[in-house]
């Protein structure tokens, strides 16, 4: 109970509930209201129309002679004056002078309380209010009467200085129209009852309604697996729904791509392994035959190390790779030395190249006006593997007693580095795909062979610091890489 009361379903139909109720209190309360004071402002005029017309029979009669008593006259402005049945106490009149003398009064049983007894009276029944020269409207409860009555009052005052005052009074039972505003209440209160029950179920319906593309996604979520990693799931529609989908979509492209590196990752390790562990196992098991030599341990031994140092090699270009590919977050540095770093890719190849026989020859960029060297934004770990792999692919094309350049140049906007061999070069057909994993030129003998992954490393470094690299043969022999990456800018 607690789980559903906290689901998002109960939260979004008690907020659809809320404003669903609420629009319907704030639609039909002032409906009630406007209706309840139309009735009221409709018997008001009603009153005045009535006591108009008896004002002005009256008021045409002062100034000739004075009213005398005339109970049996039928004033046409009084409809129900001699009506039957129940409309004889809707309206009840009573005309009396300034000394509470009878002029007109309608038939029927009306309390006494409900007029004035006399014009001069200002603190009868209701209380008199003079500042409404024409028409004043009072509500009178009755003593000891249930019910109440709406009285219009209007005073005829003579112009000569003879006679007195003549009060023309109105009245209405109010208890038929207190009856239809208390039954215009009470459907209405019954109805918005109803809708509000009806409103409940119809607001868990349209919240499940509305929350039906994501139950939808998360089953097609659920039913994902390592297998079934490569679907997606369709697109609900343009609205929010459909940009949550394009998102978990981009999660899944994200994640399929991870599982990827990791299923290349672990291909390409027992791939490039197999190799050197059959030759360290082979030699193994031909010394294991018979007893040998010192100088045959001694070479196996030195076998065993050339293979394991391949192998972790292998196994750090393989994880940079994936590291690069995989889109991972990568340290970079906002200003990388070029350099600097080309100076240590050299430092660190030296033995290699010394034991081929081949020169590492870099040519630096120079600072200009003694300012700052070169630099990049990157990072200088894979900017210095990158420079890595080039120098040790030329290296091992390299003939021995050649050289291998390397050069630093500096533009307006970019930053070049070439390496330079002299070796058997590249054919046009293999120019690109060089870059590949795992390619291997045909016909380079395997103590020049590399894993396959150098230069695709140098690729993916290059791509990782917004730059490119292309390779071109040389005129008289060999290769020259050549990797542009933008240039730090200050600011």
């Amino acid at each position: 109970m607690w789980r559903a009361i906290q689901s998002i379903r109960f939260r979004l139909a008690l907020v659809t509930y809320v404003i669903c109720s609420a629009t319907l209190l704030l639609s039909v309360l002032p409906i009630l209201f406007a209706r309840t004071y139309e009735l009221h402002k409709g018997i008001d005029e009603q009153l005045a129309a009535r006591a108009a017309g008896i004002h002005d029979w009256c008021e045409e009669r002062l100034d000739s002679a004075a009213i005398s008593p005339v109970p049996s006259i039928p004033f046409p402005y009084v409809s129900n004056a001699q009506a039957r049945g129940p409309l004889r106490s809707i309206y009840h009149v009573r005309v009396t002078d300034s000394g509470g003398g009878l002029i007109y009064r309608t038939q029927g049983l009306i309390p006494p309380s409900v007029f004035l007894e006399a014009s001069a009276d200002r603190d009868g029944a209701g209380a008199f209010d003079e500042r409404n020269s024409e028409f004043n409207f009072v509500t009178v409860s009755p003593q000891g009467e249930r019910g109440t009555y709406r009285v219009c009052r209007s005073i005829i005052q003579r112009k000569d200085s003879g006679g007195g005052d003549v009060l023309v009074q109105v009245a209405r039972n109010m208890s038929s129209v207190h009856e239809s505003v208390q039954r215009l209440w009470w459907i209405s209160l019954v109805v918005l009852a109803i809708a509000m029950g009806a409103a409940a179920p119809i607001s868990w319906l349209v919240s499940g309604r509305l929350l039906r593309p994501i139950r939808q996604i998360a089953t097609r979520v659920d039913g994902l697996s390592l297998a079934t990693l490569g679907d997606r799931i369709e697109t609900v529609n343009e609205s929010e729904f459909g940009a949550m989908v394009a998102s978990l979509n981009a999660m899944l492209d994200r994640l399929q791509a991870s599982f990827e590196a990791q299923e290349r990752f672990i291909a390409a390790v027992s791939h490039e392994l197999r190799t050197p562990a059959s030759i360290i196992l082979g030699q193994a098991q031909v010394l294991a035959m018979q007893r040998r030599s010192s100088d045959e341990y001694e070479k196996f031994l030195v076998s065993v190390q050339e293979e394991v140092r391949s192998m972790s090699r292998t196994m750090d270009s393989l994880l940079t790779l994936s590291k690069a590919e995989a889109g991972l977050p990568v340290r970079m540095d906002p200003c990388v030395a070029v350099n600097e770093v080309v100076m240590d890719a050299v430092a660190r190849l030296l033995p290699s190249a010394a034991e081929r026989d081949v020169r590492l020859v870099p040519d630096l960029a120079p600072s200009e006006d003694g300012g700052p060297e070169p630099q990049v934004t990157g990072n200088g770990e894979l900017f210095r593997v990158m420079v890595m792999n080039l120098l040790r692919n030329a290296v091992h094309h390299a003939p021995s007693g050649s050289a291998v350049e390397v050069s630093v140049e500096v533009s307006s906007t970019n930053l070049t580095i070439r390496v330079g061999d002299r070796g058997p070069g590249i054919p046009d057909s293999y120019a690109e795909r060089v870059f590949d994993r795992f390619f291997q030129v045909p016909g380079v003998a395997r103590a020049n062979a590399g894993a396959g992954l150098g230069l695709t490393i140098v690729r993916s470094v290059a791509t990782l610091h917004g730059g490119e690299v292309h390779v071109a043969n040389r005129k008289g022999g060999g290769c020259m890489f050549t990797v542009v990456v933008p240039l730090a800018f200050d600011g």
